[in-house]
């Protein structure tokens, strides 16, 4: 077996699971909101919000070998992903039920490495968001 040299760069499969590095992330499972078309964006959870800054700046998302451009907007009390989450939303064919991993990997800048992770919601399901409920929970396989 010979080892890779250290200043070679080896990019995982982008379907691949990769750990963490340590830096703050933040998950969401995709549903219909996430998706074409809009409202097509990413609610941002509120116990993220000290990670990233107050005002609206562009943000870079990567996943794989590519990036994409979007803005991460704040509002009142709400923060999101928007303008570009769309074309990054078709262009790695987001289904509904598949988990996204937005890994802060560099705040100054506002860049994130995005892990994808298929599943499929059991049919019968209907999740909602922030319901504080655990009566009945959906488990993705």
């Amino acid at each position: 077996m010979n080892p890779t040299p250290a200043n070679t760069s080896v990019n995982p499969p982008k379907d691949a699971i990769v750990p963490l590095s340590g830096n703050p992330f933040f998950t969401c499972i995709i549903s219909k909101s996430h998706l074409p078309p809009p409202p097509c964006q990413v609610s941002i959870p509120a116990t993220f919000y000290p990670y990233l800054p107050s005002e609206s700046l562009p943000v870079v998302l990567s996943y794989g070998n590519k990036l994409w451009k979007m803005t991460y907007c704040v509002n009142g009390r709400i923060r999101r992903l928007y303008c570009g989450w769309e074309k990054f939303a078709t262009d790695n064919k987001l289904k509904i039920g598949d988990g996204c991993i937005f890994e802060l990997i560099d705040s100054k800048n506002l860049q994130f490495k995005v892990q994808i992770l298929p599943g499929q919601l059991p049919s019968n399901s209907n999740p909602t968001i922030n319901d504080k409920s655990s009566d009945s929970p959906s488990f993705i396989k």
